[in-house]
């Protein structure tokens, strides 16, 4: 529910300021000013645009950080957390085998992240017409399906980090060893 609040919280603060952005108001003649290798490593090239602002303010920077975060976070405890409290073993017991307990957890965090996702598309598809964003349902839901995948990477990542170390702590050495797994 706190990340839902959260979300919907940066989603009002951002895209209702879209209007005051559009048409004259320098914003281009800004945009060409800044390096280009900085406008496209921000999305900034569209930014005039509703689907562009979107996606520059909330989906690519704000929605990113807020969704990794709560992956991350759900990620850590999902097993960590139990195997540092000591009740991993109880569960265990219970004829749960290792691999069902960590897909079923990780089928938790995709449900959660999914969740949220669904929160962004509503939040979206109502400020869309108040904000004059002209996005169209197709690619909110696409914007918001991006953010859960994305999100659930870095989950993952938190979750196996877990699983391999049983501490929460280490979970998060997953989570920062992620762009050395991708990249091997």
């Amino acid at each position: 529910m706190g990340w839902s609040i959260g979300i919907i919280a940066a989603l009002s603060l951002y895209l209702p300021l879209f209007p005051s952005l559009g048409g004259d108001s320098g914003m281009k003649e800004l945009i060409q000013q800044l390096p280009p290798q900085l406008t496209s490593a921000l999305g900034y090239q569209s930014i005039t645009t509703g689907a562009g602002y979107a996606q520059s303010t909330f989906f690519g920077l704000i929605g990113y950080l807020l969704f990794s975060s709560a992956a991350i976070s759900w990620g850590s405890r999902a097993i960590g957390a139990d195997e540092e409290r000591g009740t991993l073993e109880l569960t265990l017991a219970h004829g749960v085998g290792r691999t069902q307990l960590l897909l079923e957890r990780w089928a938790a965090l995709a449900i959660r992240l999914l969740s949220l996702g669904a929160v962004v598309f509503l939040v979206v598809l109502f400020l869309n017409g108040p904000s004059e964003l002209d996005l169209k349902a197709g690619g909110i839901a696409a914007g918001s399906l991006a953010l859960c995948t994305a999100a659930l990477l870095s989950g993952t990542a938190a979750i196996a980090g877990g699983a391999l170390f049983g501490r929460r702590n280490a979970a998060l050495l997953g989570v920062l060893a992620l762009p050395c797994w991708a990249t091997c």
